[in-house]
């Protein structure tokens, strides 16, 4: 009879991108050989690797067991369900071990808004890009960005190689100052941002560049 512990993630609650290490260990109700054979590694049903146990003969004060470690860089932010199973060999059966809770931590990304503070007359449209910065050893974000003034002012636009480049008709503002909402969505490396925007309309005259 063999018994494999729950994984034990180290670090606990990592950043996304950064290396996560599972390690088991392998009871055996055993006074004989060490156990081989190889120790796969789960996230839920999606194999993330397998590693060969490393076994230890009984001996007078300890039967025998073994453990294995894995390290992966690949989870994505949020929670996932980590597990473990012995193969089993020749003189060992095979086990499972209990599933293991894993959050790995969104990482956060800086909006830039191009113009930064828009001025747009009465009758023109508004034109906004919403860049989204990668951070270190990360993807470019992808995920979508929409505006609200109040409600929904645009629909989600996606972002294209960490950009949406959104346009509001014409007439849509009143005179003055209007305060935008813009909300990135996130996506599985990054988690969502909101940040404010001010809009001047005017009704004539010359709009700085």
């Amino acid at each position: 009879v063999t018994t494999l512990s729950t994984a034990s993630p180290l670090p606990f609650d990592p950043m996304v991108g950064s290396t996560e290490t599972l390690r088991v260990t392998l009871s055996a109700n055993s006074a004989g050989a060490a156990p081989t054979g190889s120790v796969t590694f789960t996230d839920g049903s999606t194999t993330l690797g397998s590693v060969q146990l490393a076994g230890t003969a009984a001996s007078s004060t300890a039967p025998a067991g073994g453990s294995a470690s894995f390290s992966t860089s690949s989870l994505s932010g949020g929670n996932h369900t980590v597990s473990a199973v012995y193969s089993g060999d020749a003189n060992y059966a095979g086990s499972t071990s209990p599933s293991a809770s894993v959050f790995i931590m969104f990482a956060q990304t800086i909006l830039t808004i191009t113009p930064t503070a828009p001025t747009i007359k009465i009758n023109q449209p508004l034109q906004v890009a919403i860049a989204a910065a990668s951070a270190a050893g990360l993807p470019v974000p992808t995920g979508s960005v929409s505006l609200y003034l109040n409600n929904l002012l645009a629909p989600a636009t996606n972002l294209v190689d960490g950009v949406a480049n959104i346009t509001i008709p014409a007439n849509t503002f009143q005179l003055g100052n209007s305060g935008i909402l813009v909300k990135y969505s996130g996506d599985s490396d990054y988690t969502l941002v909101e940040m404010p925007l001010t809009i001047t309309v005017i009704g004539s005259g010359t709009i700085k560049p």
